[in-house]
């Protein structure tokens, strides 16, 4: 009797042994898993080659007009400066992004609404003392929701979304139509806003 229950328990662990080896994925199992898991590149990326196109389109067509305005309005009070850095690229601290990315999925949870697109502005910082550089080109960026088939900027006001349309007034109300967008003093503060500027700008090397 006890050598039939010994032979028993050691058929039991033999079934357990065999059936936990089949259940561990191989190695091409684990693979293609994780090939699968991959992140698909998106469609809108543009070759090295095209991106370069549009970085020399830039500089030709419009860099040139930028100098040559901000050199005009310089020469009356220094008309022997050096002349006018056009920004070419402006870039953000990758780590600043993703905590920023955060914060507004955050705050538009906060609110009940889901951030649709995020735009980027164009810009221009005043000429004004103290400023590291000023009338230099820049950009912010901020997040926007789509409702009625409309997106609109995004802001927090109070504990409920407020809306905002493309030249950044606010919408009073429920956003139906463009008749209706009165400008609004901006905002004291940082309060309520979710627009990210105060990146690294800078003209191109010197060769």
């Amino acid at each position: 009797m006890k050598h039939r229950l010994v032979t028993a328990t050691s058929a039991v662990i033999w079934m357990l042994l065999l059936l936990a080896a089949g259940c561990k994925p191989d190695s091409s199992e684990q693979q293609t898993r994780e090939a699968t898991e991959k992140v698909v590149p998106p469609k809108q990326l543009i070759s090295l080659e095209t991106a370069r196109e549009y970085y020399q389109n830039y500089g030709t067509r419009r860099v040139p007009l930028i100098r040559r305005y901000e050199d005009s309005v310089s020469q009356a009070t220094n008309p022997e400066g050096k002349p006018f850095d056009v920004a070419r690229y402006v870039s953000f601290d990758y780590q600043v992004l993703k905590e920023y990315m955060a914060f507004i999925e955050q705050e538009a949870a906060r609110v009940n609404t889901d951030i649709h697109s995020l735009r980027i502005y164009f810009a221009t910082y005043p000429d004004a003392a103290g400023r590291t550089h000023p009338r230099q080109n820049s950009v912010f960026l901020l997040p926007a929701v789509e409702m009625e088939g409309k997106q609109w900027g995004l802001f927090i006001d109070g504990d409920r979304p407020g809306y905002l349309n493309g030249g950044l007034e606010v919408y009073q109300g429920p956003p139906r139509a463009e008749a209706s967008m009165v400008p609004v003093p901006p905002q004291q503060g940082r309060g309520g806003s979710l627009i990210l500027n105060e990146g690294q700008s800078s003209p191109p090397p010197y060769q």
